[in-house]
């Protein structure tokens, strides 16, 4: 083969080739390092190939055939870093293949529902044709590296080259961008020990199995009173640590305290730990109300064909009426029939007629409302509810406006003469629009408890998990705020005998609460032996 340039500018496209395979492959880390940490450093995986490559031209062999699945295998290669930068970006984590890759449904309908269609159809175009493109140009790459390899003058370049790296990596001096290949075993290892990982799940199944049946569990001391569990999206521990977001919830604290006090309302609080970060609010939601630390989808899916039990299961026992509120819900829930649930009102249940916000299908307000009208207001026996608030999902940017007069709300369709707030997707207003967000079903939930609860009501509030790191900073913690809330000083004074503190602000410090130990104290406390 030959290469049809200019003999001088042979060796400057050979080098240009190098540079700019090693920068497809390195890029991605420009997410986590400044560019000149590395950047232009030799990717050992670029290294790999080019070297391989050499092989197979000095003996003769036909790369051609080969090129296109070198060009795969490069281009998977550049995705994956990208796939983990991404997952460090935003969710403070690696990335799994073998768990990761199953939200991709979730994650375009996610997409679809925060931006307009007039930008994400050009979006997935885009990113088909990045695809396309990225192998078309690499495969183009490799086919002219095959050319200049042919030069013996190219090889003993590379050569050269490799006896320098040689020397500097023997001397102690660093001289590689970090290397892919140690991800990618540790991807392997993870589905090579699948087996043992559900083994070891299951025994934490048992062990909460048995912790169980050395709790009471009869609930009698909640004395038939209705227990509200409300689950707030992305309300995260930041609320607090961050100043820049404490100074923004303050007067939002101090007025739904204040107001609730004044209505005769006992509030404390504290911090516990979520499982997850930034995403996955399933799993947070399981952990809580089965009493077992649900990190990732396998566990999820291990709990589901358990027998273990859960939160409403014991409410049941005790003679209550279970119902799950599960607004963000647009596909078919099978998985629902595991937690038992007397009924469960997903997206298409709710009978609303208004405005679509983003992903959120329908405002809390309206949630809460519906709720209270279809279940609430004419139970004839208590009622265990939990609901899932989903107005602070990200990305914070489409809100809805807080009616006050709550006999307006009927079929929601008064929502079409609202304004929607709106906010640009701008690191710059992140912290507004979040804070807005959560804000907003403060709003709610304080309209909500004026409005309808005149009993004995027990609410338990806490966020499902932190929103993304470029929120919360790095290093933050999984904690999020929980507040129990009730016009029963007695209810309230068992959880100040767990620790929690007077007050909306929790003042706990670390180490928090753990999220799976929850059930277990709630049942020890309320029932009797």
């Amino acid at each position: 083969m030959n290469v049809k340039i200019f003999p001088k500018k042979r060796t400057l496209e050979f080098v240009l080739i190098l540079v700019v395979l090693n920068c497809i492959i390195n890029i991605a880390e420009l997410w986590r390092k400044p560019w000149h940490e590395k950047f232009f450093y030799p990717s050992p995986e670029a290294t790999i190939l080019i070297i391989f490559m050499m092989i197979l031209v000095k003996n003769k062999i036909k790369s051609h055939s080969l090129i296109p699945i070198l060009s795969i295998a490069f281009i998977g290669a550049v995705f994956f870093r990208w796939a983990d930068s991404v997952a460090f970006y935003f969710f403070s984590r690696k990335f799994n293949f073998y768990n990761d890759i199953g939200y991709l449904p979730d994650f375009i309908h996610f997409i679809y529902h925060s931006s307009s269609k007039w930008i994400f159809y050009p979006k997935i175009a885009f990113f088909a044709l990045l695809i396309y493109g990225s192998f078309q140009a690499t495969k183009r790459m490799l086919i002219r590296l095959a050319c200049h390899l042919e030069q013996k003058k190219h090889r003993k370049m590379i050569g050269y080259f490799a006896v320098f790296l040689l020397t500097l990596g023997l001397s102690g001096i660093p001289v590689f961008s970090s290397s892919l290949s140690w991800r990618i075993y540790e991807e392997a290892l993870f589905v090579w020990n699948l087996d043992n990982y559900k083994a070891q799940f299951s025994d934490k199944v048992q062990a909460a199995a048995t912790k169980l049946q050395n709790v009471p569990s009869n609930l009698n001391r909640l004395k038939s009173k209705n227990v509200y569990l409300v689950l707030v999206e992305s309300y995260g521990a930041t609320v607090l640590e961050k100043p820049e977001h404490f100074d923004l919830i303050q007067a939002t604290y101090e007025n739904f305290e204040k107001t609730l006090r004044e209505e005769g309302f006992f509030i404390c609080s504290n911090l516990i730990d979520s499982p997850t970060f930034a995403g996955k609010s399933w799993l947070a939601h399981s952990t809580l109300t089965c009493g077992i630390e649900i990190t990732d989808e396998i566990m999820f899916d291990q709990l589901l064909l358990s027998q273990a039990s859960c939160i409403t299961s014991f409410f049941k026992q005790a003679g209550y009426k279970t119902i799950a509120a599960k607004p963000a819900n647009v596909w078919p829930w099978p998985q629902g029939k595991f937690f038992g649930f007397d009924k469960t009102y997903n997206a298409s249940n709710f009978q609303y007629k208004g405005p679509r916000y983003g992903w959120a299908t329908m405002p809390d307000q309206y949630v809460l409302d519906f709720i209270y009208h279809k279940d609430i207001k004419t139970a004839q026996q208590p009622l265990f509810i939990e609901y899932v608030l989903i107005s602070s999902h990200a990305h914070f940017n489409i809100l809805p406006t807080y009616i006050p007069d709550w006999s307006l709300l009927g079929n929601g369709a008064i929502f079409h003469n609202y304004p929607t707030r709106t906010f640009p997707l701008s690191p710059k207003n992140a912290a507004e629009s979040y804070i807005t967000a959560i804000t907003y079903e403060f709003e709610v939930l304080q309209g909500y408890l004026q409005e309808y609860i005149n009993d004995d009501s027990l609410f338990i509030i806490l966020g499902d998990h932190q929103p993304h790191a470029q929120l919360t900073g790095k290093q933050a913690s999984f904690a999020v705020p929980i507040h129990i809330i009730s016009r029963s000083y007695d209810s309230i004074e068992t959880f100040q005998k767990r620790s929690y503190t007077p007050g909306i602000i929790p003042k706990q410090k670390a180490p928090f609460l753990k999220m799976e130990d929850f059930l277990f104290s709630f049942l020890e406390d309320f029932s009797e032996k």
